[in-house]
């Protein structure tokens, strides 16, 4: 099924380029036709061979994990952005809610990680 589901967004995402009024009103409507395209591609999956599916299964493991490496890195730069941003708003207005709300995340991340460990 998930290979289905593949290709559907596939599919869509290619549509979707476009930028069109139609690519637009495809993906904001045409739901009964989307839905259709979906049962149509899980009833025809039926008849894929074993072997392709175990191909996709090989590839589906690697490019989830990268992704998972991927979701990461994006966490973590994103976690750094929050931070430098809030102690330069500490350090120029010495003091406030912005250093409030730092220690208020430390303390709370602090208090979930002992939790988790314990």
């Amino acid at each position: 099924m998930s290979f289905v589901l593949f290709c559907f967004h596939l599919f869509v995402f290619v549509i979707i380029l476009s930028r069109t009024q139609m690519a637009a009103a495809f993906h904001d409507g045409c739901w009964c036709f989307k839905s259709c395209l979906v049962f149509a591609g899980y009833v025809a999956s039926m008849w894929i061979s074993n072997d392709f599916m175990q191909g996709y299964l090989i590839m589906a493991q690697w490019l989830s994990a990268m992704y998972l490496v991927y979701q990461g890195l994006l966490m973590l730069i994103v976690a750094y952005k929050v931070n430098d941003t809030l102690f330069q708003n500490y350090r120029d207005e010495e003091g406030g809610c912005s250093g409030c709300i730092l220690m208020g995340a430390f303390l709370v991340i602090t208090g979930v990680n002992i939790y988790w460990i314990i």
